[in-house]
């Protein structure tokens, strides 16, 4: 997209979404956010959870990084940006639910298989290398498992893998695991959303993700009515 193109978009919105919705927009400036649920998703542009959950300005609160991972705690006085939002999500917005939103094709769990960054310098993607180690015993796990059978696919056994690792990083914040619950459904349910063709694409086809629920939010059936309402 050209950068003429958003500022035409910027336009659109002005006279569009932004007048019909004047009243929300008003609100949410006069009163603050009040989110029920924070999404933790992969910066990839095709995939948009505003988009996917339909939801509309104020609803979610949303963190956007490689492959939706949640790093562990690690108090250390270093920058944490991850770690920033889900504090200032659960401890200052009082949300009721974490939903780790994966996708199918991801890059980032493309590059953890193939290693292409494992030895790259800080800049030239060693970063990108640093940041998916957080799943690297996982990892091997799973290319230890595809390296017996080749009918394993890796991608998407890492792609399930990376949100049972980010769920258990996500209970290793003490606000987190204080609030934590199970309730009436198992978090622990990985739901996981894979992006298909069009000729391919089949009716009904589940969008998949996990939820992790905090204490006083009751079930959580990971659909938008009960999320955003």
């Amino acid at each position: 997209m050209p950068f003429n193109a958003l500022l035409d978009g910027y336009r659109r919105f002005r006279r569009g979404p932004y007048q019909e919705q004047r009243a929300r927009y008003d609100a949410l400036a006069a009163l603050g956010q009040k989110p029920r649920v924070m999404v933790i998703a992969c910066c990839d542009s095709r995939v948009d959870p505003s988009i996917v959950f339909d939801a509309a300005p104020g609803q979610m609160f949303v963190l956007r990084h490689i492959a939706a991972l949640v790093p562990p705690c690690e108090p250390d006085g270093k920058h944490h940006s991850a770690s920033a939002a889900i504090e200032y999500a659960v401890t200052q917005l009082g949300i009721d639910h974490v939903v780790i939103f994966g996708h199918g094709r991801c890059g980032g769990i493309q590059a953890s298989l193939s290693g292409q960054f494992a030895h790259a310098p800080e800049c030239n993607g060693g970063f990108i290398h640093h940041w998916m180690e957080i799943i690297e015993p996982a990892r091997e796990q799973v290319a230890a498992a595809a390296a017996l059978s080749p009918d394993v696919d890796a991608q998407r056994a890492l792609e399930l893998a990376a949100i049972r690792v980010s769920i258990d990083n996500l209970r290793t914040f003490p606000f987190v695991r204080e609030r934590g619950t199970r309730g009436p459904d198992d978090p622990r349910h990985l739901l996981r959303y894979r992006r298909r063709p069009a000729a391919r694409a089949r009716s009904g086809e589940r969008q998949l993700f996990a939820c992790q629920h905090l204490r006083g939010a009751g079930g959580c059936r990971l659909n938008r009515r009960t999320l955003l309402r």
